[in-house]
């Protein structure tokens, strides 16, 4: 069984200091990966039910969210053998070439670590 760990890039772990304790720290311990969500917003109401919860969102609407392509390439920065990962990547939002040089420089800046979630 493979273990990760879930999410960089949201709250307290948006802070350079708190990233590079964190992805040192899941490297050491052996956990196969960090992922890094993408939201570009927080909604206060959802139409539907979010997941894993009692159906809200389980963060607060001003919680801060970094861009999870960033954030991995300052992990990878910061690490050398874990995977980096986007729990999330809202492809429709952005544009495909665009998008494509972001995760082919990201992939290239972390030594071809990178797994594309979307």
């Amino acid at each position: 069984m493979k273990i990760g760990y879930f999410a960089i890039g949201m709250g307290r772990l948006t802070n350079p200091a708190w990233v590079k304790t964190l992805a040192t720290t899941v490297e050491r311990l052996g956990l196969s990966t960090i992922w890094a969500p993408e939201h570009v917003v927080l909604l206060k109401h959802y139409a539907s039910r979010y997941p894993y919860s009692a159906g809200d969102f389980p963060m607060p609407t001003a919680t801060p969210i970094g861009d999870p392509f960033i954030m991995l390439t300052y992990a990878a920065a910061c690490t050398s053998t874990i995977r980096l990962a986007t729990g999330v990547c809202l492809v429709p939002e952005h544009n495909p070439v665009v998008l494509a040089k972001v995760v082919a420089t990201t992939d290239v800046l972390s030594g071809g670590r990178l797994v594309l979630g979307t």
